[in-house]
């Protein structure tokens, strides 16, 4: 799998720690919303975080009692538990060798698909849903490529698709998660753009994001 960041990130984690201290508003709503009801029920998931990086949402999860797998080829855990782990490799190759040996109750993506270029994210998201329960959800949140600002700040490749700041990204419209989801035998439960989350480690202090949920048939 295309690993084009990899120094970028790899310096991100070392000189960036202050965010690990709490978890993204994203993991709360897709927590309150989708998981919560079963841990109020003594019911913990398996959920697979994918391109987790400092693994801030892994460790969030995981302390609601959930079993929890971050997944990223540039990870970084500083304390494994008995049910937080961190897997250090590549997410295509993990899935597509079911090497885990899991069937997970919810995928989670949080700014990870618009790090990698289209064909490869589309082959992430069909071999997530090989690795999923029937009825378990996959949750994304992407940068949307209606980001006027992102776009004013970036450098667009015309040959790969991708826009340039500090590093690549291949923005997404709700459309095209809309597409990823119908043609794999998916049922969308949520798919809303917004403002959701000040990020002052951006070139866009309030990125424009696209919150999607959807479930296996």
């Amino acid at each position: 799998m295309s690993n084009e960041n990899k120094d970028f990130w790899d310096n991100y984690y070392k000189t960036t720690t202050h965010d690990i201290l709490k978890s993204s508003s994203f993991s709360s709503f897709v927590y309150e919303n989708y998981i919560e009801k079963y841990n109020n029920d003594n019911v913990y998931l398996k959920i697979a975080d994918i391109g987790s990086g400092n693994c801030r949402d892994t460790i969030f999860f995981a302390s609601k009692k959930n079993l929890c797998y971050g997944i990223d080829i540039n990870g970084v855990l500083d304390k494994e538990s008995i049910n937080c782990k961190l897997i250090k490799k590549d997410v295509l190759s993990v899935f597509k060798k079911y090497e885990l040996n899991i069937l997970f109750d919810i995928i989670y993506m949080r700014w990870f698909l618009h790090a990698l270029p289209y064909h490869i994210s589309k082959d992430i998201f069909i071999n997530a849903i090989h690795n999923l329960k029937h009825g378990g959800l996959i949750s994304i949140e992407v940068r949307s490529i209606n980001d006027n600002e992102l776009k004013k700040n970036s450098v667009y490749n015309e040959t790969d698709k991708s826009f340039t700041t500090t590093h690549k990204r291949w923005l997404y419209s709700i459309d095209m998660c809309k597409e990823l989801a119908s043609s794999n035998g998916c049922y969308i439960l949520y798919c809303e753009e917004n403002y959701f989350s000040h990020n002052n480690n951006t070139e866009t202090s309030n990125p424009l994001l696209i919150r999607f949920i959807c479930k296996k048939l």
